[in-house]
């Protein structure tokens, strides 16, 4: 996360340390620097501050909650009024009018506020507003779209405005509905194929929004007068599949995906309608709408704090009294106390502090990570036992599992027909002798066709698409000898190879494994697959080729439409654990360098394909992604596209990047 150093002195006026200072005590109290920039903001000098922040830690993708540890480390007053003039109390009345907002989508929504405000100007955003914007390469759009983007970066929370005249109705509902809505174009003019499980904002059965993105037809503009703005706060999980699957992503997507605190809209929301008021003028005209989803509530957890445990974990004296002194400061509230016993209520904005020890990790962070005695251990150390194998597999199961797949367990006992029409290794079936069930005689060579079933399955239930994995054993005779092996089947019900394809790479990549490439099978080609969109799945390991698995389209004559991949598990272990393909040397030795470019692309060309063409044959490319996305109504579209590369100097990175996109 970024901060603009005079940012946190706006929140923490009696702030003395200089920006140097300031970013040394977040490295103390757990938040490491990644850059220190000097940059020039509004006419004058100043620092932008490059932050390590825990994925954990929502309430730190917003400023305020930066300025919050600093007020806390520095025992400081954190000016928390700023930008919040007009109440939010004061429109939780009968006196104006009811918004006609229905949610249905209870489960996914998890606190929604709404209010109308008429008769605003739009027009071009004051210089300091699209300056500040431009520090986090955000582009300038108008000032109340400006406006929406400013407080989020405030305060993490995201917010939709809608043009009330372009929709028709103030009637905006948020639900899930397959059958209803097929399609919605976004703001970054795309049309996107929704799912089964797209959360959207619709009004009068059109779909006008989804929740990470806004939708064209009611964007604000330079004529709009009348608006509805809400902030809302959903399931995580779901927004987190719901950027995947329809691969978008989005800085408010990216912060709605981590566990946001509801109770914190009302701040967002003050700060937001406030601004809107001062900048674009025009009334609020409705009452304040409120939801709340089922057990969602304003009472934050009360958790129980044994005080002596936290000397015993940190090694050094704390005292009852520095210790609820540092967590008054952090926001605890002291609800009882009884000896060495306390009651605390977290502070709002901080989900992630669950139990106890959270608690004691908060304490011990705030007297300093530094003072704990670094002397060796002396107890033995258990020798780690764990078989590397399970651990992978554990990597494995997380990182689909979080990132929207569901696993499925299958038999090992396959029938002779579908395991020969899957297969494509070498070696023969085993058939196995007095099987319980004589239909399933044999062992499975692949663990693909035992998924096919399964999409099957999810069709006739309605879940599509499907996203599903499996980990198990493959069987094969070769030479008269008996052959079983650890693997991974993916599938997603998609003739979309390339998005498979990038899940397997990404899912490598999470594992330490650098270079991945891809070859045309020509051998062994299983009746599933479509002959010519079959290829194999190749890894560099000690400067050699390994190909480790099969990602093809399958043939639709004879099983659903699906995108297929498996893996050998055990060859990657190998791999993993013996030779120098893995990441984590890059890592440690290397440099990363971030460079942007901005491409413009016509609506027939598809951001995606464009840049997987130009970077294929370079190297050096670590990772790269679509930092920002632009669209003006009648115009093409412009790409922010963030490339990372390793092992090259800064200059030497500049000069490819430079080549690469001239």
């Amino acid at each position: 996360m970024n901060v603009l150093y005079s940012q946190l002195k706006k929140y923490l006026p009696d702030l003395k340390d200089d920006a140097r200072k300031a970013a040394d005590i977040y490295t103390e109290i757990g938040f490491m620097i990644d850059k220190f920039l000097e940059v020039e903001y509004n006419g004058e000098k100043d620092n932008f501050l490059d932050l390590e922040v825990r994925q954990n830690r929502a309430d730190l993708f917003g400023i305020i909650g930066l300025a919050k540890e600093l007020s806390a480390y520095y025992d400081i007053k954190l000016d928390d009024s700023i930008e919040r003039n007009w109440n939010l109390e004061s429109h939780k009345n009968e006196s104006l009018k009811n918004l006609p907002i229905e949610v249905k989508a209870k489960d996914a929504v998890k606190r929604v506020l709404a209010i109308k405000i008429e008769g605003i100007t739009v027009k071009e955003s004051p210089a300091w507003l699209k300056e500040y914007l431009e520090l986090y390469e955000i582009n300038s759009i108008n000032n109340l779209v400006d406006i929406t983007n400013y407080v989020m970066l405030q305060t993490a929370f995201p917010s939709h405005a809608f043009d009330i005249d372009k929709m028709g109705s103030e009637g905006l509902t948020w639900e899930i509905d397959p059958a209803k809505y097929k399609k919605i174009k976004t703001l970054n003019g795309e049309e996107v194929e929704l799912n089964n499980e797209s959360l959207l904002i619709s009004e009068g059965g059109e779909a006008m929004s989804l929740g990470i993105i806004g939708g064209t037809k009611p964007a604000i503009d330079m004529n709009s007068k009348n608006i509805i703005i809400e902030i809302g706060v959903y399931d995580p999980g779901l927004i987190r599949r719901n950027g995947r699957r329809l691969n978008i992503r989005t800085e408010a997507g990216a912060r709605l995906e981590k566990y946001l605190d509801p109770e914190g809209i009302d701040y967002a929301f003050e700060m937001l309608t406030n601004l809107i008021l001062k900048h674009c003028g025009g009334s609020v005209t409705s009452n304040l709408y409120e939801w709340r989803g089922e057990g969602v509530n304003s009472e934050r957890d009360i958790i129980q704090v044994d005080l002596d445990k936290v000397q015993q974990i940190a090694g050094i004296k704390i005292t009852y009294d520095e210790s609820k002194t540092y967590l008054t400061r952090l926001g605890f509230e002291i609800v009882n106390e009884e000896n060495n016993l306390i009651k605390v209520k977290r502070p709002l904005n901080r989900l992630d502090v669950e139990q106890e020890e959270d608690v004691f990790e908060e304490i011990i962070r705030l007297k300093g990570f530094y003072k704990i005695p670094t002397d060796d251990l002396t107890l033995r150390v258990v020798k780690e036992t764990t078989p590397s194998h399970i651990k992978l597999m554990d990597s494995i199961y997380s990182h689909l599992t979080s990132n929207g797949f569901d696993e499925v367990r299958s038999w090992v006992l396959v029938d002779e027909e579908k395991n020969s029409n899957s297969n494509y290794r070498e070696g023969s079936s085993i058939k196995v002798q007095n099987s319980i069930n004589e239909g399933v005689p044999i062992l499975r060579q692949t663990i693909i066709s035992n998924l096919f079933g399964q999409l099957e399955e999810y069709s006739k239930n309605n879940i599509n698409p499907a996203y599903i994995f499996e980990i198990g054993k493959a069987f094969r005779e070769i030479n008269s000898e008996f052959k079983e092996n650890y693997s991974l089947a993916i599938a997603i019900s998609s003739d979309n190879v390339d998005e498979l394809r990038l899940e397997v790479e990404t899912l490598l990549r999470s594992l330490g494994i650098a270079k991945v490439s891809y070859s045309e099978k020509t051998e062994l080609i299983p009746n599933t697959a479509h002959p010519k969109s079959i290829w194999e799945i190749n890894v560099l390991a000690d400067s050699k080729k390994v190909a480790i698995g099969i990602i093809y389209l399958s043939n639709e004559k004879l099983v659903s439409k699906s995108s297929v991949a498996e893996i050998d598990l055990d060859l990657i272990d190998n791999i993993l654990s013996n030779s120098d393909a893995i990441n984590s040397s890059i890592e440690i030795n290397q440099k990363l360098v971030s460079l942007d470019t901005n491409i413009v692309l016509n609506e027939n060309n598809n951001i995606n394909s464009y840049v997987e063409e130009i970077l294929k044959t370079e190297d050096n490319i670590w990772s790269w992604e679509v930092a920002d996305i632009y669209k003006e109504e009648g115009k093409d579209t412009k790409y922010t596209v963030r490339v990372t590369y390793f092992g090259l100097t800064d200059p030497e990175a500049k000069e490819i990047h430079k080549n690469i996109f001239k």
